[in-house]
């Protein structure tokens, strides 16, 4: 009896799904106050990219014959733009890719190009443009030579620099580079008078100090995200080794992009802006940084809540030792009535993020490396916890309504009830039902092996929202015995309805027959208590709706 409370209690508006053997999977979930939506996610080991409902069901997944390098976007298409991590790349730090690709919603490949030889390679993320061309972090190889002849005082064999390029694709295998920037090309030192770009560091924020890292590794600055503003027509760059966002034009040709003249901002392709730790530029000291190892920098998209400012997941945020924590964290850029970012002294300001959210416990949910956050059009944020795998929802009262543990370790999904572990995330993303449409977007199995009986449910409105050439309900659900299913088609064909015990093994045949279009009600009489699945299998879906009976 105690475990039908339970699941009746799943089935309520207020759904709380919380098994003391549960392990991996949907933890939270209020559908009153979460935003209903479809989550993207690809686990770092897995090849398999997955779409979730917010019950925990696989809507859709995309097979590739890689795994990630690092990050995937939905297009509007149902296609996903991916990174893919290709072998046997001399670059072998973390994040490495070297290949993109475009995979449709049948799962078909439909553009591939590497981007990676002896001195380029593809790394952590890209961006899709709204005119099919794609923004790219690529890290470029330098020798010991070239490094030091530039200023650079410490160098192993060699130095791995960065740039941004924006690809046209232009076959299934070939892409035109379209637009590139180059961090070369904006440097500054402060050790050799006869080298180039020496200078006074603290006096020119907008240059990048080829010093300032003082470990000798090749992956000097480590970009790890790159995001765009179409308004702005800039780029924004998180730089994890420097321990800052940067913020270049987009605006400028090619050419205008490896100076300082040119571009709507009159400033080619030197920094625009670059928040997070002063000390990069002689600003400031190791008590006036900000952010640490941070991911996921973006601006806040219009229409929803805080749009036109910088999110960032602040890796780092409490330091290191026994005060480690990460924060996600918002922060409004100064800028002048002409869109200019203006120093605040000698630095770049805010002194602080106007918004910042903790967990509680302060170490709940940090994440040394990796990890997102995303505002939701509600108003909640979205964030993920990358290397625990762990996603959750806040409101804007700081309420978890919304929580899922990646059942994917090393590549398999796990068991329920089994320990998890390397089961790391580089980003989750959530995208509303109607960003799909004309797609099939039923949630079927959770991705984890052996599920736990589950009642949770989506908001109606789901049905007015997703466009499927079939739609279906159970009711009422949980049921003492008796329930209705209800199979609306929109043209005529062969339908089955069946009733299945946990296992899925079939209990009872409700239908098996040619129906016509329209709607179609069949009464059903369980016989057993417990926990129950209605599949329902027709020409263009199957769909495995659970139902809990309290006979």
């Amino acid at each position: 009896m105690k475990k039908f409370l339970l699941l009746l209690c799943i089935a309520c508006t207020t759904a709380v799904v919380a098994y003391s053997q549960q392990t991996v999977g949907l933890f939270t979930y209020n559908q009153e106050k979460s935003f209903n939506g479809l989550t993207l996610f690809n686990q770092m080991s897995s090849k398999t990219t997955y779409l979730l409902d917010n019950c925990g069901r696989v809507v859709h997944k995309w097979e590739s014959n890689y795994t990630p390098g690092h990050s995937q976007y939905l297009l509007e298409d149902g296609s996903i733009l991916r990174a893919g991590s290709i072998e046997g790349s001399p670059f072998n730090s973390g994040g490495t890719g070297g290949l993109i690709e475009r995979i449709n919603w049948d799962g078909k490949v439909t553009w591939t190009y590497v981007l990676s030889n002896d001195t380029i390679h593809q790394h952590h993320d890209l961006f899709p443009l709204k005119n099919g061309n794609i923004l790219v972090i690529v890290w470029h190889k330098l020798n010991n030579a070239q490094a030091k002849a530039a200023g650079r005082t410490q160098v192993l064999t060699d130095l791995w620099s960065e740039k941004i390029l924006e690809l046209k694709p232009t076959g299934p295998i070939s892409a035109e580079v379209v637009w590139e920037w180059r961090v070369w090309d904006h440097l500054i030192q402060d050790v050799d008078a006869a080298k180039p770009n020496f200078g006074v560091v603290k006096d020119h924020p907008e240059r990048i100090n080829i010093n300032h890292a003082s470990t000798p590794i090749p992956d000097w600055l480590h970009f790890n995200s790159v995001a765009y503003n179409e308004d702005l027509d800039q780029i924004v760059i998180s730089s994890h080794n420097s321990h800052e966002l940067w913020i270049i034009d987009h605006s400028t040709t090619t050419a205008e992009a490896a100076t300082s003249k040119g571009g709507k901002y009159g400033k080619g392709g030197d920094l625009l802006y670059r928040w997070g730790n002063p000390a990069m530029y002689n600003a400031g000291t190791a008590t006036d940084q900000l952010i640490r190892g941070q991911h996921s920098v973006h601006w806040i998209p219009k229409g929803l809540t805080d749009a036109g400012n910088i999110m960032i997941f602040n890796n780092r945020a409490g330091g290191s030792g026994a005060n480690v924590y990460s924060t996600v964290d918002i922060i409004k850029p100064p800028m002048d009535e002409q869109g200019n970012y203006k120093l605040e002294g000698a630095k770049f300001g805010p002194d602080s993020a106007y918004w910042r959210y903790y967990g509680t416990p302060r170490n709940s949910f940090f994440s040394t490396n990796i990890a997102s956050a995303q505002r939701l059009p509600n108003g909640n944020t979205l964030i993920c916890s990358g290397a625990p795998g762990i996603f959750f929802e806040i409101t804007p009262d700081n309420e978890i309504v919304w929580k899922y543990i990646n059942p994917i370790k090393q590549g398999v999904p796990v068991k329920q009830g089994d320990s998890i572990s390397f089961n790391p995330v580089f980003r989750a993303t959530r995208y509303p039902y109607e960003y799909l449409k004309g797609k099939t977007l039923v949630g079927g199995n959770p991705i984890e092996l052996e599920p736990l009986p589950s009642a949770c449910q989506l908001p109606t409105s789901v049905d007015d929202i997703v466009t499927t050439p079939a739609s279906y309900s159970v009711t009422p659900n949980p049921t003492n015995g008796v329930f209705t299913v209800t199979v609306t088609l929109q043209h005529q064909q062969h339908t089955s309805v069946q009733l299945c015990d946990v296992l899925g093994k079939v209990v009872q045949q409700v239908a098996d027959a040619e129906l016509t279009s329209g709607l179609h009600n069949f009464t059903v009489q369980a016989n057993t208590a417990g926990m129950m699945y209605v599949r329902i299998l027709c020409a263009e879906q199957n769909v495995v709706i659970p139902i809990v009976c309290t006979k």
